[in-house]
């Protein structure tokens, strides 16, 4: 029987209980997965009682979770804490391994290039080198790891061919992507939408307000089949800026707390530059990764 000492929702029971049918009731040589939860689903929560719950009942005794973001790194050594489960970091700055190990991709030493690294890094080196056996291996932002990818993403495939598992679980919000490519994983164990949880009343209902600024760009896509970041920066235009600011200021009572995605840190700061000189009355700040 699973128990959690937090209250889990519907959908997070459900894709838990799914998991265990498909890793620990299988018959499958390296089964690997996806759960698939849209933005706010609690991707991590889910796939963490998961493995808590793994590990307490004795089905697995070992963890790797890989990320591409200190964010992540963070969040998912938080939320393991919480379960009482010690766990260790291999970043850029911290090489420790144990039982349950987060890892940042871009420090395992496989991007096949040789870099100056800052003096506060741990001299670079192989995890392998330190432990190849993993029981589990989860694969946080799966949809980075595709068998066709020839860059950066390719460095998730290097890294699973290294090390020894028995189980492979990936986490996304996306399992399709823009550029078609398939994914590393045998199937789809669970997967729910946003409209599903809008319906549910875990999500928020969109409603949408359409700002005409007029301003017209071609935006140029990349290898990826995304837009590239020097094309975006193009939408970090003045006229189009004052537009934006003005139609908050009109609608303020309307909208009020309001949180801006911008398409680079200059843009951020130039959109603050507007509100203050626009609005003297509003508060504007801005929150980046660094």
């Amino acid at each position: 029987m699973f128990s959690s000492k937090f209250q889990l929702r519907k959908h997070q029971l459900e894709a838990i209980q799914a998991a265990n049918r498909f890793f620990f009731d299988s018959n499958s040589n390296k089964p690997s997965g996806l759960i698939c939860l849209p933005t706010g689903g609690g991707k991590t929560i889910t796939a963490i009682s998961f493995i808590a719950d793994a590990i307490n009942n004795g089905k697995i005794a070992s963890c790797l979770w890989v990320v591409h973001r200190e964010e992540l790194c963070n969040q998912a050594v938080d939320t393991f804490s919480k379960f009482g489960i010690n766990t260790s970091r291999w970043t850029a700055t911290e090489k420790t391994i144990s039982d349950v190990t987060v890892c940042m991709v871009q420090s395992t030493k496989l991007l096949g290039t040789t870099v100056e690294t800052p003096t506060d890094m741990v001299p670079s080196k192989h995890i392998f080198e330190d432990r190849k056996d993993f029981d589990l291996i989860v694969i946080d932002e799966a949809h980075h790891v595709s068998v066709a990818e020839r860059d950066y993403e390719n460095t998730y495939i290097k890294l699973l061919k290294k090390m020894r598992y028995k189980y492979l679980l990936g986490l996304t919000a996306t399992p399709i992507r823009l550029d078609n490519k398939v994914l590393n994983f045998d199937k789809v164990i669970y997967s729910t939408t946003f409209f599903d949880m809008v319906q549910q009343g875990y999500l928020a209902k969109p409603n949408y307000h359409e700002i005409r600024t007029e301003r017209y760009f071609q935006l140029s896509g990349g290898s990826k089949n995304d837009f590239t970041q020097k094309s975006l920066g193009c939408l970090d235009d003045e006229e189009r800026n004052e537009k934006i600011v003005t139609e908050w200021i009109n609608n303020k009572e309307k909208f009020g707390k309001t949180l801006i995605f911008c398409v680079s840190v200059n843009h951020c700061k130039n959109l603050q530059d507007k509100f203050k000189k626009l609005d003297n009355v509003a508060t504007c700040a801005i929150v980046t990764g660094n």
